[in-house]
């Protein structure tokens, strides 16, 4: 059975745009998942709920793109999974079996493209979010990723780092991004 054992305590967020105007908006909430039932004399298994929301506050500014990085910080503990993996139209699913039982899904304006790459040598796992085709990622719906891991169980504590970066494009072809990264940590 997992638990939640952390949250945030206040939304994370993260605001701009361009010459001075707010313009866009990025808000973040999390939730820290540990596995209360699992046997395994070694490890301590953690699960992250990521939510993002994107949201344009003003003029011509779109949403192009939403890159996403979950990175295990310690080298004593592992990435297990991350969800959703590569898909084009929800709704979208992340389900993390053994020893977990914790699922979710979710769905997003417009079917959104989600590219993730795990890399299990660098314990990172990474998505890549862009809008389907003339389409933009802003929206009231939110993004919920998920990353699990294992935990050593001789040093009692772990983290992840998270980093959210959206790519934002006004009707004159100016740019700017929205960023913000931040770790969780826990003590057991």
């Amino acid at each position: 059975m997992s638990t939640i054992v952390k949250s945030n305590t206040s939304d994370i967020r993260t605001v701009g745009g361009l010459y001075g105007v707010d313009s866009a908006e990025m808000t973040t909430q999390w939730l820290l998942y540990k596995e209360k039932n699992e046997s395994d004399a070694k490890f301590d298994y953690f699960a992250i709920k990521d939510i993002i929301r994107i949201k344009k506050l003003s003029g011509t500014t779109n949403a192009k793109k939403l890159t996403a990085t979950h990175d295990v910080m310690y080298s004593k503990d592992d990435l297990y999974d991350a969800a959703p993996g590569d898909s084009s139209s929800g709704p979208y699913e992340v389900i993390f079996t053994y020893p977990w039982a914790l699922e979710w899904s979710f769905s997003y304006d417009g079917n959104p493209n989600i590219d993730l790459t795990e890399n299990t040598s660098k314990d990172t796992a990474k998505w890549v979010i862009t809008p389907d085709w003339l389409q933009n990622l802003q929206s009231t719906d939110n993004f919920q990723l998920g990353t699990s891991w294992k935990a050593a169980s001789a040093y009692p504590y772990t983290g992840l780092q998270i980093s959210h970066v959206t790519e934002w494009h006004s009707a004159v072809e100016h740019m700017f991004d929205l960023n913000n990264t931040f770790n969780v940590g826990y003590n057991w």
